[in-house]
């Protein structure tokens, strides 16, 4: 009787090792799972945070661009505009240096 409480004893004893085991085991997964959730929801926020960075970086460039291209466009109409002028200043003096040469 003496041996088989002893073989008793021991086979609880090892199925509550066992039990333990299991137990810790379902807690470290447990953990392993937050910890990945948690990670996983950062990673989202900075993912989402790098895009609204990007597109505002975008929108400033091409805003930047426009007003280049607009200071562009401006000086090309402003050199077009004096060389006409200056053109058209050659025609006129041009035009009064044989007037003046046929009336003398």
């Amino acid at each position: 009787m003496l041996d088989y409480q002893k073989d008793v004893d021991e086979r609880s004893k090892i199925e509550f090792i066992k039990q333990i085991n299991d137990y810790k085991k379902y807690q470290l997964k447990e953990i392993e799972k937050d910890e990945r959730n948690r990670y996983r929801s950062l990673i989202t926020a900075e993912r989402h945070n790098l895009k609204k960075e990007y597109l505002a970086q975008t929108i400033k460039l091409k805003e930047r661009h426009k007003h280049a291209m607009d200071a562009a466009e401006r000086a090309q109409r402003e050199l077009d505009r004096v060389g006409y002028e200056k053109n058209n200043n050659n025609k006129i003096f041009f035009s009064l240096h044989i007037f003046s040469d046929i009336s003398q």
